[in-house]
């Protein structure tokens, strides 16, 4: 066959990256996204898409040949991605850290829910809301000038250089986090059991001493959970 007649197709410039440093956050995200949706038989389609910002339609124009190529580029993919802990970072000479010190003001912990109910895989989201520069306080100002860029900036960065922070965040999540909400449900619970017995005594169910008695008894049980 002649091969100045073969046709020629042109798949445009295509950006691959070759280790975890050219990653964003946001691209790692998307990975993972990928990854969980089936851990054992995954799409390398998908996978290719997330790297290249090729839609799956135009990889499957690719030649097999060229495909290999690829995915020989994307051989770092098999290597550890950095596992150290570290509570801030700095970008443009900008210091960013998460407060785990201090417990988590409503607007925090509710937009921090939101989040983690949409997108449990939304590092960057959370850590606009939960990452910031010192003395900068999280409020409504903030939530509407400032969060969308904030979240915007982390996404951008290399995954080797913003992953030890959401390893950090991440540990503090489970030993922090999750035992804040568990006393958040049981206050709510001990709350919830308070007005049960207010509403027993004005139905004549229990007497005034034995309300009094039961809610003291709530009251202390209460305050002992905000300690934890």
């Amino acid at each position: 066959m002649n091969n100045n007649n073969k046709e020629i197709i042109d798949f445009g410039e295509i950006n691959v990256p070759q280790s975890w440093n050219e990653v964003s956050l946001r691209k790692f995200q998307d990975l993972k996204k990928v990854y969980n949706h089936n851990e054992d038989d995954y799409d390398i389609r998908k996978i290719i898409s997330v790297l290249t910002n090729k839609s799956e339609e135009e990889i499957n124009e690719y030649p097999i040949e060229f495909l290999e190529i690829i995915m020989d580029k994307l051989k770092f993919l098999t290597e550890e991605t950095p596992k150290e802990s570290k509570n801030s970072i700095i970008i443009n000479d900008e210091e960013y850290s998460i407060n785990y010190k201090n417990k988590l003001r409503v607007g925090e912990y509710v937009s921090f829910e939101m989040v983690l109910k949409n997108d449990a895989d939304n590092y960057a989201a959370m850590l606009g809301i939960l990452c910031r520069k010192k003395d900068e306080k999280y409020d409504s100002k903030f939530e509407n000038e400032v969060l969308e860029n904030r979240i915007k900036m982390f996404e951008e960065q290399p995954i080797t250089k913003i992953l030890p922070l959401v390893n950090f965040f991440i540990e503090r999540y489970m030993t922090y986090m999750i035992p804040m909400q568990l006393s958040m449900e049981v206050e709510n619970a001990i709350d919830q059991s308070a007005r049960t017995i207010q509403t027993l005594r004005q139905n004549g169910v229990l007497s005034k001493y034995s309300t009094k008695r039961h809610l003291k008894t709530l009251r202390k049980l209460k305050k002992s959970i905000k300690n934890i």
